[in-house]
């Protein structure tokens, strides 16, 4: 039996903490909390209700991509003493100085 937690099972999932957490006070999927009041979800009843994302690994490599790329332009806008600014445009990220 495979246990995830709140936070593996809304990655597993491609679904936000709080959709899981409502889904288990509503009744939908079962969960129990352990001594240190963390949620333990087993894999296989989140699975029935909600399917896999297809590859989690994926999405969380590619967010950590993007926060390591805006990590390192706010530090070097910072080290040069420039306001940061990051929007996101039809033609992509337009990086404000």
């Amino acid at each position: 039996m495979i246990v995830l937690s709140l936070s593996e099972a809304a990655a597993a999932t491609g679904l936000n903490k709080t959709t899981v957490l409502r889904s288990i006070k509503s009744g939908k999927i079962s969960g129990t909390r352990d001594p240190l009041g963390q949620w333990a979800i087993d894999a296989a009843e989140l699975h029935r209700v909600y399917p896999p994302v297809a590859d989690a690994t994926a999405v969380k490599t590619h967010r950590e991509v993007l926060n390591s790329l805006m990590r390192m332009a706010r530090h070097r806008l910072r080290a040069r003493n420039r306001p940061f600014s990051v929007r996101w445009t039809a033609q992509g990220w337009d990086w404000a100085s």
